[in-house]
């Protein structure tokens, strides 16, 4: 997921610059890389899974990440870059990196990216919400080089971040189709043997993502519980 993300960018896109510290090589990513990786897991927790997929776009001069959905009622920006209470939009997953050791439950994400990027004296991130998103803008240490007469979005690369939460969630939507598939049938159709991966990786996020809906409300993880598309 994340990690793969970010191996990419340091293979292809970004610059890790090379010292010494006394006789051992370094080289130091241009970009606080666990500010990179927490910019990246909230994308992934905090995504509204009915829109696109989460974006990026990488520049000479700096790095743009956007992801679909809106902050929460009674939040804008200025709230985010404050202390404040963690509303997750998609809690099973944001209980999932928790649990890994990946994510702070408690809204403390926001804060880590600041203390990252003031470590290595570089400005802080501009958030801003638009097109029924987040976008997050950070600059480059190291700009890369250009031709002369060009301007930063000449030599635009663009990225699609698509996470495997994303993915899953796209192969249950295409195997239900149009029609009413049980726990059982889905499964089969996924050729997945584990329930509890097929529930909470697949069916979950797919419910709280309202894509799907239960046949029977009340019972929604029942055996002979049917699904279809909302």
């Amino acid at each position: 997921m994340a990690d793969k993300v970010v191996e990419l960018l340091k293979s292809k896109y970004l610059i890790s610059p090379i010292h010494y510290e006394g006789m051992q090589r370094v080289a130091t990513l241009e970009i606080p890389e666990k500010a990179l990786r927490e910019m990246l897991y909230n994308a992934i927790v905090h995504k509204d899974y009915r829109g696109s997929a989460i974006m990026m776009w990488v520049y000479n001069d700096h790095v743009e990440l956007w992801n679909e959905g809106e902050l929460p009622e009674n939040m804008d920006v200025f709230t985010l870059l404050k202390k404040h209470k963690s509303r997750q939009r998609n809690p099973k997953i944001a209980n999932v990196f928790y649990r890994a050791g990946l994510i702070e439950i408690w809204g403390r994400g926001i804060n880590k990216i600041r203390t990252e990027f003031e470590k290595v004296e570089m400005p802080m991130p501009d958030f801003e919400e638009t097109e029924g998103g987040l976008m997050v803008s950070f600059k480059r240490k190291h700009p890369a080089h250009q031709d002369k007469g060009s301007d930063s979005a000449t030599t635009q690369v663009t990225t699609q971040v698509t996470t495997q939460v994303t993915t899953q969630v796209q192969a249950l939507m295409t195997a239900i189709g149009n029609e009413e598939m049980s726990v059982k049938q889905l499964m089969e159709a996924l050729n997945l043997k584990n329930r509890h991966n097929f529930l909470d990786n697949y069916l979950t996020p797919a419910i709280e993502g309202g894509l799907l809906t239960p046949i029977f409300p009340n019972q929604p993880r029942h055996p002979r519980q049917k699904y279809r598309r909302k």
